[in-house]
């Protein structure tokens, strides 16, 4: 029974992806190059504008499961000073780490983005959370899952959170417009994953 659990904190974004996907970008290299630079531009400015890195999106993931845990009766250890890849900060061996728990499991959050497909109506926001945990002396995990929160989900799946429409956003310009509310987008659906995270976790563990 596992009633410890030592855990690789996620770290924390330091951008938002902009995916725009042009139905004309197939058509002439020329138009593929434009596209993809009005893409980074778009990007760029995005990020400008929000600055999402000091939103710290990994801890509030971090600091949500470990308090959830705790609550639930599991001692947990966060493991601050474990050493990362510089371009990977998430790609941890855990298998590797050392501890005296009865688990270890590694928090990341996989994927924070904009993405509208060459049909949509809308620029749509998500973000990603991911748990992966391996019981001490398994090399086969416990756990392995992840969730996401978007406008562009569906209701009803264990791993889809749906947010609100009025986050649809409908061109950049409006993007631009919405910053700061885009910055709260992410902090609070980071929450709403790590929530739902902890409960499937808990569902395991018992």
């Amino acid at each position: 029974m596992i009633k410890s659990i030592a855990i690789v904190p996620a770290s924390n974004p330091q951008k938002i992806t902009f995916e725009n996907t042009n139905v004309l970008s197939g058509f002439a290299v020329w138009t593929a190059v434009a596209h993809r630079n009005d893409t980074q531009m778009k990007e760029n400015t995005i990020n400008s504008a929000t600055n999402i890195g000091e939103s710290k999106l990994g801890d509030i993931l971090t600091e949500k499961v470990v308090s959830n845990l705790r609550a639930a009766g599991f001692q947990v250890e966060v493991l601050q000073s474990v050493e990362r890849p510089k371009d990977y900060p998430d790609n941890v061996d855990i298998l590797a780490v050392l501890t005296t728990a009865d688990a270890v499991m590694q928090l990341a959050v996989t994927y924070v983005g904009i993405h509208s497909g060459a049909m949509a109506t809308a620029f749509n926001p998500q973000i990603a959370g991911y748990a992966l945990l391996y019981p001490k002396g398994s090399k086969r995990p416990l756990f392995d899952g992840e969730v996401q929160f978007g406008t562009a989900l569906s209701e009803g799946k264990p791993n889809e959170i749906k947010a609100e429409p009025k986050f649809a956003y409908k061109d950049i310009s409006t993007i631009y417009s919405n910053a700061s509310e885009l910055k709260g987008f992410y902090a609070s659906g980071t929450d709403l994953v790590a929530t739902r995270l902890s409960e499937q976790l808990m569902k395991t563990l018992r």
